[in-house]
């Protein structure tokens, strides 16, 4: 395993209850052996080594996000729930997952399952369970074998873990985390993305872009944004495209009310 070091906090609903139980224990190893961070370890049960959202009734939803700093395939999630002897309840329950490949919020994808993993809920998100009161704590392996878009695991920078629910008592206003580390390598460069100009003609479209020698285009659509660019579907036959310096394609205009197009370059082959 390869723990990936160096990661922040980007963003969080709440700075925690106290300045003791901030969101960066979340991430800092404070529970752990030595207070550095580790993807193995038993998690210790003070409520100082856990970040939590606290008691304010005003926070109905609260989020926590982790910037790891650069863009990784993540290979391994690995979760310690609120730790605390007398209150391991205060944990995470319901929640859902947002990634992103950059540092923009904006790009944030959530992560859907199919109900088959053995941490999906049926709500398309994840059911945490919840830490012991007693005894050592090591934590588990998020389970995403159930998630229907795992290429976006491919390509992360932002990691968001939003929730509306704890494991405490009726739990809807405020919920919280002991630890939570990531196993993965440096995602590799994806396909380059082109300025793509599209104008409409009578009944058709007209796609043009400037190419480039030696490489070859695949126009892709969507009609969602629900995944990354680089997994939309070949649009028509237009795949494995030729031409330099601008390359023109009239075509049908599609037969549906919305639908993103992106151009991606690519070596031959």
């Amino acid at each position: 395993m390869t723990l990936i070091t160096g990661a922040s906090i980007h963003d969080s609903t709440t700075r925690g209850l106290n300045a003791e139980m901030s969101p960066e224990n979340a991430i800092d190893g404070t529970g752990l052996a030595g207070g550095v961070p580790s993807l193995t370890g038993s998690h210790a049960q003070s409520f100082d080594t856990n970040w939590w959202s606290g008691w304010d009734g005003a926070v109905t939803e609260w989020q926590l996000t982790v910037d790891l700093e650069d863009t990784y395939d993540v290979e391994v999630m690995h979760v310690w729930n609120y730790r605390e002897g007398c209150c391991s309840g205060r944990g995470l329950r319901d929640v859902e997952i947002y990634v992103s490949p950059d540092e923009d919020e904006a790009n944030l994808v959530k992560l859907i399952t199919d109900g088959t993993g053995l941490h999906a809920n049926d709500k398309g998100g994840f059911l945490l369970p919840q830490a012991p009161t007693g005894g050592e704590y090591f934590g588990f392996d998020l389970d995403v074998s159930g998630v229907t878009n795992s290429a976006l695991l491919d390509n992360v920078r932002l990691f968001r873990i939003d929730g509306g629910s704890s494991l405490h008592g009726g739990g809807e206003v405020h919920g919280g985390l002991g630890e939570i580390q990531f196993d993965g390598v440096p995602a590799v460069a994806g396909p380059e993305f082109l300025e793509l100009l599209i104008t409409p003609s009578g009944e058709d479209l007209i796609f043009s872009w400037e190419g480039r020698e030696g490489k070859v285009y695949d126009l892709v659509s969507s009609a969602d944004l629900m995944t990354p660019v680089i997994d939309w579907e070949i649009y028509g036959v237009f795949q494995n495209i030729v031409g330099a310096p601008t390359v023109e394609l009239t075509t049908d205009a599609p037969d549906t009310d919305k639908l993103f197009f992106a151009i991606i370059e690519r070596d031959p082959g």
